[in-house]
């Protein structure tokens, strides 16, 4: 864990001071999740987790999130439900999204979901940053089913530790998990 009590709270405070999400982000998310479960046989069925990219600036206190777009996966066979992002359709979408949004970066990352699913947020996190699409990939969790607080923001406690003037941590309070500095330290 990184922290009880009020050192959690200090670590957050002092890891990101703000995550400023633009209502369009949660449309853009909640459309993606009606479009898919529209298409869903039998219609009562649930969706897959969806998974996307958020676009938007990023400072050392605060994330300002404008805008997003959908990503596709597969869960390979015998991956003890890992996923695989489709490299190819992700740098497509990025290079579309810089035509009509030159000052908007990749900041992070989003999926729909009840809870944090520790195998897959560490390693699409993980695979984000490794593979330069995102410096300090933020995460945020988007319940469609919640009508108060719908979305998380979470960040990976390697940045949130030495954001505090050191101590590594790992385990995230929200429940996030894996090992080592990867941990989400959430809301």
């Amino acid at each position: 864990e990184v922290g009880r009590g009020d050192a959690t709270r200090d670590v957050r405070r002092r890891a990101m001071e703000a995550y400023k999400v633009h209502p369009l982000v949660l449309v853009e998310i909640s459309d993606y999740f009606t479009r898919t479960k529209m298409n869903i046989d039998p219609p009562e069925a649930e969706p897959d987790r969806l998974i996307g990219c958020l676009l938007g600036t990023q400072t050392p206190r605060e994330v300002e999130i404008n805008s997003s777009f959908e990503c596709l996966y597969a869960r390979p066979d015998g991956a003890n439900g890992a996923i695989e992002l489709d490299w190819k359709f992700l740098s497509e979408q990025k290079d579309r999204y810089k035509q009509t949004h030159a000052k908007l970066e990749i900041v992070g990352w989003y999926s729909t979901g009840e809870a944090l699913d520790p195998v897959v947020d560490v390693a699409v996190t993980r695979a984000l940053a490794s593979r330069g699409v995102a410096e300090s990939p933020v995460f945020m969790l988007y319940d469609p089913y919640l009508n108060d607080k719908k979305a998380e923001a979470y960040e990976r406690a390697k940045q949130a530790a030495s954001s505090a003037g050191g101590g590594g941590g790992s385990g995230g309070n929200s429940g996030g998990g894996g090992g080592g500095d990867d941990a989400a330290v959430g809301p």
